[in-house]
């Protein structure tokens, strides 16, 4: 090895102070390639906890708000296992749950302040059924989807959505009167999901509002240039060594 050369191999491998082992060189790369960040999760669900953010890392977003439909301080019924098609996403739910678009603000007028909805506007509700359920079929396949949603449950309610294909999980929680927005992108395209209230003092009422699908972004070429120029440099250390 020639003067000089170990010192500037040492710093090749020095990360935060501290000397890497070269069995550790791959792992580095891992997270050169992948990442750990919000939306940049390889292979898995990424979810948002927000819609801008959501927003940002999707294009193309079709978005469904079920205005216009109920009545002012009323509601129309789809039935008992009942189904409703907009935009051509079909969203339906099983015997023994009904189907309804309320007006933002029908439980206001029937039941007095401060009511309930989503702070949006009219909504879909499935309910008068435990536990509710709730079946949306893309027209097409999607890899970036989001919604409002909230239940009539305590500090336990928890929703399930499961997507298809991929059978992909995730959970979330809107004990009432709250709501919560989840928006997710999958690495496999998704044409359709079921959401169901799997936990809570209730479980027989699932609201939902501002459904929207479309396509995750994804990482510009710069971006992987840059990753890979990083690892380019860890396996020339490597190979130096």
């Amino acid at each position: 090895m020639q003067p000089g050369s170990r010192e500037a191999l040492r710093e090749c491998f020095i990360v935060k102070g501290k000397l890497v082992r070269r069995q550790r060189i791959w792992g580095l790369a891992a997270l050169l390639l992948f990442g750990t960040g919000p939306g940049r999760a390889a292979g898995t669900i990424v979810t948002y906890g927000s819609r801008p953010a959501f927003d940002t890392a999707t294009t193309g977003l079709t978005t469904i708000g079920f205005e216009g439909i109920a009545p002012p301080d009323g509601f129309v019924p789809f039935g008992n296992a009942g189904s409703l098609t907009l935009s051509g996403v079909t969203f339906q739910t099983h015997i023994g749950v009904y189907l309804y678009v309320n007006s933002s603000s029908y439980y206001t007028a029937t039941d007095g302040p401060p009511g309930y909805n989503l702070d949006s506007g009219d909504y879909l509700l499935a309910g008068s059924g435990a536990p509710s359920f709730l079946s949306i079929a893309l027209p097409v396949s999607a890899t970036a989807i989001a919604f409002d949603f909230g239940t009539f449950d305590n500090s336990t309610s928890q929703v399930t959505i499961s997507t298809t294909p991929g059978g992909g999980v995730l959970t979330a929680s809107a004990p009432y009167p709250t709501h919560t927005f989840i928006g997710f992108t999958s690495p496999v395209p998704i044409s359709a999901l079921q959401i169901s209230v799997t936990s809570g003092d209730r479980q027989d009422t699932l609201s939902l509002d501002g459904f929207a699908f479309g396509t995750a972004i994804i990482p510009e070429p710069s971006t992987i240039a840059l990753l890979g120029i990083g690892l380019t440099i860890l396996l020339a250390c490597q190979r130096r060594r």
